[in-house]
């Protein structure tokens, strides 16, 4: 699907178009992974990143990626992610 779609500048804040197109892909991606539409994995892979950097970047834009777990069980998984990647060889 090809749309096109007319921008203010107040939200272009000097970007070429591929900054724009890039910038937009991140923003809806996020949008569907914070309604539940995506997972952190299917995130990572329209994005082009591995499972891991996905769920890093989420963190690093302030976006959770567990969804009310208690503290516990998150370093739980967190540990198991990393022990799994480092099986992997991630």
């Amino acid at each position: 699907m090809n749309i096109q779609v007319s921008l203010n500048d107040v939200y272009t804040q000097g970007r070429s178009a591929e900054e724009l197109q890039r910038a937009i892909k991140e923003s809806l991606t996020v949008r569907n992974y914070l309604e539940a539409k995506i997972s952190i994995g299917k995130l990572a892979e329209i994005l082009g990143m591995k499972y891991m950097e996905a769920r890093d970047w989420l963190h690093a834009q302030g976006i959770p990626t567990s969804r009310m777990l208690p503290p516990d069980l998150e370093k739980k998984m967190d540990d198991n992610m990393k022990q799994f990647a480092k099986e992997l060889g991630v």
